[in-house]
């Protein structure tokens, strides 16, 4: 049996690892994990898959036919689906490229495709080419396996760590304990915090309390959100409408585009507001009116409602303009408003159904609470943004 040439020696080197390693490996991707950001410096899977796909179309283009490339243009995908089946096209295209070399061709110099490595050999790119597949490639691999990790670290011990500046976003911190630990300028952002019987211990005294007690300073009249008499929820509906009519006199007086400037990945003020219609739409229309199709198409919408059987035909594909969400903003606090003008106590202790959970049976008293929640939470956090837009420094700590 004669010896393999150089040239399936290299393919073999690449196709073992693409069969039994990398390929097999990638597997069951989804699209939250092509868009994970492990945090820090660490760039996504989708960058990496996308950095092997251009570098396979790329060289493939220079020196073996494929029809020209543009990295400004290249038509990169945003879904996981998608994007495994442009690396499998460009891997191909790729390995029949190199045995089209054959054994003479890896020889041959690389030409004025490679500008200043022209005198190099094409088998100095192909090695190349292969080394960017394995190692990007191995890393691919490596992030599966910490998003698979990422919420299984219930009772794990971290001692003599550096966690300086890491995010967590959506995490169970329930019941973590620190001890003997730095943190200096360390920002928390729980909503349920003040939920039932919640603490967060600080040296041993419960700061709960002064939390909410500050933020109620902060905004006056979000003490009533929890009112129970239908008086009580008037006003506090109308401390509610002035705190948002002064944040929109405020966002009026910022530089053009504020509105739909996202800070840290969160919504922006014009996403906000567009949550809030779908909120009231929601817990209002859906819940306490009982309307078959409550919700107005600029309502912000995501996967969740598709998954819970809700028809989301009816949400604007499209980012509708700003005047347009504030008129449907307008519209629906207005809603809110009527309603609790003609509402009894007796309205208040009507069973409804929870419009995520029909058969977990709720109150218009609750579907109300609910509406104020969202309403004071994410006014805060458009206050928050606001403030770190208006000075990036200072903002987030402003009162």
């Amino acid at each position: 049996m004669s010896d393999p040439g150089w040239n399936q020696l290299l393919r073999d080197q690449l196709e073992w690892h693409w069969e039994h390693q990398l390929r097999p490996r990638l597997e069951g991707l989804s699209d939250d994990e092509l868009h994970w950001t492990p945090g820090g410096d660490a760039t996504t899977i989708q960058w990496r898959l996308d950095h092997i796909i251009w570098a396979l179309a790329d060289r493939s283009a220079r020196h073996f036919g494929r029809a020209p490339v543009d990295e400004e243009t290249f038509p990169f995908s945003t879904t996981a689906d998608a994007t495994l089946e442009q690396l499998d096209r460009e891997y191909a295209t790729w390995v029949a490229g190199v045995r089209s070399l054959g054994e003479d061709g890896l020889l041959l110099p690389c030409g004025p495709a490679e500008g200043a490595g022209h005198a190099a050999p094409r088998a100095a790119i192909v090695t190349h080419v292969h080394k960017e597949v394995i190692h990007h490639g191995a890393e691919v691999a490596l992030l599966r396996d910490l998003y698979a990790v990422r919420r299984s670290l219930r009772g794990a011990r971290f001692a003599d760590t550096d966690l300086g500046d890491a995010r967590f976003v959506g995490s169970d911190l329930s019941g973590v304990v620190m001890r003997g630990v730095d943190i200096q300028g360390a920002q928390i952002d729980a909503p349920w915090l003040l939920e039932g019987d919640g603490s967060l211990l600080v040296n041993d005294v419960d700061v709960a309390p002064l939390v909410e007690a500050e933020l109620n300073r902060r905004f006056p009249g979000r003490a009533d959100r929890r009112a129970t008499d239908p008086e009580g929820l008037r006003a506090a509906w109308a401390a509610l409408e002035r705190a948002w009519a002064a944040t929109l006199a405020r966002t009026d007086a910022m530089p053009a585009g504020s509105v739909d400037r996202s800070v840290d990945g969160e919504w922006s003020f014009a996403q906000t507001l567009r949550h809030l219609v779908l909120a009231t739409d929601m817990w209002l229309g859906r819940a306490i009116l009982e309307q078959d199709q409550p919700f107005h198409p600029y309502g912000l919408t995501d996967s969740s409602l598709e998954e819970e059987g809700f028809d989301i035909s009816v949400f604007a594909t499209e980012p509708p303009s700003y005047a347009g969400v504030l008129e449907a903003r307008a519209g629906r606090q207005a809603m809110v408003r009527d309603f609790l003008a003609d509402a009894t106590a007796e309205d208040l202790a009507v069973s409804r159904a929870n419009p995520h959970d029909p058969d977990q049976p709720t109150t218009t008293l609750s579907c109300l609470h609910v509406i104020l929640e969202e309403e004071w939470e994410h006014h805060r956090f458009a206050v928050r943004d606001l403030a770190s837009i208006e000075d990036p420094v200072t903002g987030p700590c402003r009162s």
